[in-house]
């Protein structure tokens, strides 16, 4: 069962209606808070709304001027120009290929009110499974890192020496 074809262009329509209704005192409001919790724990792993309202800007795209499909396809394709939305900490589960010559598979662009935050611990831990780990070519199917992945990841070749001499 496939994903509806005009799902991404609805969901960037919802954010440019979401936008609109952030308005003067709200919008600072959020940028407060989204600032804060940036601060404190990291940043977003997704558009936020000032990188949606550059988008806007640049594409000089309103609520008003988005009135057909052609309009938000249009849309869609400056948002995909442009770096905002790139996630990099995997939050579901994703199809891939075990074919070594398929390319890894690329997180969709996403907007969020208030996303998941970018944490080194949740990257690392992304980049230890299936279908960021090759070996002699070869894709290796891994749903969930080891601690031994853990450790190397956090101790980095410390990891080979405490192994060794514990023996």
């Amino acid at each position: 069962m496939g994903q509806d074809p005009s799902a991404p262009r609805r969901t960037w329509f919802l954010s440019v209606i979401l936008s609109s209704l952030l308005r003067d005192g709200a919008f600072k409001n959020w940028t407060y808070f989204n600032k804060l919790c940036e601060m404190l724990i990291g940043v977003t792993d997704s558009m936020t709304f000032s990188q949606l309202r550059t988008v806007m800007e640049r594409a000089e795209v309103s609520l008003d001027s988005l009135k057909t499909e052609e309009d938000l396809t249009d849309f869609q394709t400056k948002v995909l120009e442009s770096s905002y939305g790139t996630q990099h900490i995997q939050g579901a589960v994703y199809e891939a290929s075990t074919d070594p010559n398929v390319a890894q598979v690329e997180l969709p662009r996403s907007f969020t009110f208030l996303g998941q935050k970018f944490v080194m611990d949740s990257w690392v831990l992304g980049e230890l499974v299936f279908d960021k780990v090759m070996y002699n070519g070869q894709k290796v199917g891994r749903r969930v890192p080891s601690s031994l992945d853990v450790a190397f990841a956090v101790f980095q070749n410390a990891t080979l020496y405490m192994i060794s001499t514990e023996g």
